[in-house]
């Protein structure tokens, strides 16, 4: 048993001790090699070297795939302390490369399945099982492709690093060879306390300045961490920051400041007074019972102002407060319609739920809102809106409340929709009485459908009295369908229409409306951007039923055709036909007659009308192009009374797209 355990013994010691000699041969490297290759897909090394295991070294090796090689290392050497691990530390003497090239960046792995969040906690230092060492580390030139960073850049590195408990130190050092600029950091951990030193200049056409997309513009910055307090001062052209504050990692991360910034040429010219000056407040803290918390921030520019908080409990539990307080409508004069404003304006939010079922409830207010329209009086004094949004978008409230308006929307806006909407206005513009709407908006995101009903049990303006209206309304995004009835000035009012879109083409049918007597009824068929073939057919017994002074009977008759070989305006045939030979105004006898023949690039006009005291003939023709009208008058017949002109020669007269006349 004892000659058993003896074997046993050297076998274990001798075979290791034999691999160690085997690949400190020439053999045993190339063999090592192999494995690697082997093992790394798209690896090739060339001149591996020692001594191993001591000492590692690389002619060269480079990365590849389908795409070819997008990594290149040249004269690599690694030196390790293989002894330090005995005192609990890994140690690197040195990481040199005489040549790295990254040509591009290799693709990226296919994104992961979505997974439930986790809470999120503040980055610190690994808890790691050995003490970390690296004497040097070193890049003599380091080269990267057009494709990396937007230019081909050229850099040497320099550093060292050491990481022990929960404390190490770190040192950097950057320099661009094909261009002035360089990088330097230096920094230490200690006891919770942080010193560290940032310093970074580039002139004119350099990396930071190229991935900002201001090619022009120097950059230059500068941060200090000391005595737990920070500094910040950093400029890209005429856009600069600079900031102060505390930082304390001692017991979790305490992190509070302020920051001053000038965006410049970073903001469009149309927004850049909105934001010329932003300053930045933030207190940060991890909190002893929370992964973290913001227990302040402040945003401030001449836009307005944004204050607020948050907190995210260890298990994910989420809470804040945010408050909007916007500037007057002067500060955006250059972005609204004429005649928009409003006194004063605020917003208040809260935050709830946890990172993977959040919620969020606003509240806001319009005092003194104004569009400078006839909308005016029905917003009166005061616009509120409440909303609240959760289960991601799929339990959605909205309520906006206003003198003589009222709107409410709940259900779920994302993914398979169930949207119901309740509005109603009192009075609206021009007429007396209430107007309600109800709908339901189903189906997919990516297809809706909505039914929607508006009624009214009375309305009453320019004289005239709508009872009993209900319009409902059924729209996809592939079908239109309108129905309508009510009563008129005491008449049945009907309204029918049907729209569809049908193999890549729009089909209107069943547009059938009557009135005292007046029936319009037409159809049309072609594709979206036409041409369109169809018909409408509009007859009115007695005109004195729609206008005072006027009476009689007025017929329309209106066709459409696409012509074959013809293209843009040009395709669109058309024909119209307006006729009142009954005609009364004023009392005194009429006649009306209008035809109008040819397409939307031209079409062939004649006139004819008449009283007892004036009557006009006129014959033209309408060219319209490149959005200019030309009339060319063949004839122009006038009279009035005794008196009576005729057009002599005819006449052209053309309207510019810019509004200017030519006759």
């Amino acid at each position: 048993m004892a000659r058993f355990l003896l074997r046993t013994l050297a076998v274990l010691i001798v075979l290791p001790a034999l691999g160690l000699l085997g690949i400190a041969t020439p053999w045993g490297a190339a063999q090592l090699a192999k494995v690697a290759m082997w093992a790394v897909p798209g690896l090739t090394i060339e001149g591996l070297g020692g001594p191993l295991p001591s000492r590692l070294t690389l002619a060269r090796a480079t990365l590849a795939d389908a795409d070819g090689p997008w990594l290149l290392l040249e004269d690599v050497a690694i030196d390790p302390e293989w002894s330090a691990l005995l005192r609990g530390e890994a140690h690197l003497r040195q990481l040199r490369a005489a040549r790295v090239q990254l040509l591009r960046l290799p693709p990226g792995e296919p994104a992961p399945a979505p997974t439930t969040p986790e809470p999120f906690t503040m980055p610190g230092l690994p808890q790691l099982p050995l003490a970390l060492r690296l004497d040097q580390v070193a890049v003599a030139r380091l080269e990267l492709g057009a494709s990396v960073l937007g230019n081909a850049v050229t850099l040497a590195l320099e550093g060292e690093a050491r990481l022990a408990g929960d404390g190490g130190t770190a040192r950097l050092a950057v320099t661009r060879l094909d261009a002035p600029g360089s990088l330097r950091l230096d920094a230490l951990l200690r006891d919770g306390a942080l010193t560290a030193h940032l310093d970074v200049a580039e002139p004119p056409g350099g990396v930071l300045a190229m991935l900002a997309g201001r090619p022009d513009a120097a950059f230059d910055a500068r941060s200090r961490i000391e005595d737990a307090r920070w500094t910040l001062a950093a400029s890209l052209g005429d856009s600069a920051a600079e900031g102060e504050g505390t930082l304390s990692l001692a017991g979790g991360l305490a992190l509070a400041g302020q920051i001053q910034a000038r965006p410049g040429a970073f903001l469009p010219p149309a927004i850049a007074p909105l934001a010329s000056q932003v300053t930045l407040g933030l207190a940060l803290r991890q909190a002893p019972d929370t992964a973290w918390q913001v227990e302040r921030i402040a945003l401030a520019t001449p836009a307005g102002r944004l204050t607020g908080s948050l907190r995210l409990g260890a298990a994910g539990a989420l809470t804040g407060t945010l408050r909007v307080d916007p500037a007057g409508p002067d500060t955006f004069a250059t972005l609204l319609p004429e005649g928009l404003g409003w006194a004063a304006a605020g917003l208040d939010a809260r935050l709830g739920g946890t990172l993977d079922a959040p919620w969020i409830e606003i509240d806001g207010a319009i005092d003194g809102p104004r569009t400078g329209t006839a909308l005016d009086p029905m917003l009166g004094e005061r616009l509120t809106v409440q909303a609240r949004a959760g289960q991601g978008g799929r339990a959605v409230r909205l309520a906006l409340g206003a003198a003589r308006i009222e709107f409410a929307a709940e259900g779920s806006a994302i993914g398979e929709l169930g949207l119901d909407i309740r509005a109603a206005v009192v009075n609206p513009p021009g007429a007396v009485g209430r107007v309600t709407l109800e709908g339901r908006v189903t189906g997919a995101a990516a297809a809706p459908s909505a039914r929607v009903v508006l009624a009214s049990e009375r309305l009453t303006g320019a004289g005239r009295v709508l009872e009993a209206l209900r319009l409902t309304l059924d729209a996809s995004i592939t079908e239109i369908h309108a129905q309508a009835e009510g009563r008129l000035d005491a008449e049945p009012l009907a309204l029918g229409f049907d729209a569809a879109l049908v193999d890549s083409r729009v089909r209107i049918s069943g547009l059938d409306a009557t009135w005292a007597g007046a029936t319009l009824r037409g159809a049309a068929e072609g594709p979206p951007s036409g041409p369109y073939a169809g018909a409408l057919d509009l007859n009115l017994p007695d005109l004195a039923r729609f206008s005072p002074g006027l009476a009689g009977r007025v017929t329309l008759a209106a066709r459409a055709e696409a012509l074959p070989g013809a293209t843009g305006p040009a395709a669109q045939g058309l024909s119209l036909r307006v006729e009142s030979p009954g005609l009364r105004v004023a009392g005194q006898q009429a006649r009306l007659a209008l035809d109008a023949t040819g397409t939307l690039a031209q079409a062939d006009l004649r006139l004819s009308a008449a009283t007892p005291q004036a009557a006009i003939e006129t014959t033209a023709r309408l060219a319209m192009s490149d959005g200019a009208i030309e009339a060319a008058i063949n004839r122009l017949d006038l009279r009035g009374g005794a008196e009576s002109l005729a057009l002599q020669g005819g006449a052209r007269l053309r309207r510019e797209a810019n509004g200017d006349l030519t006759l």
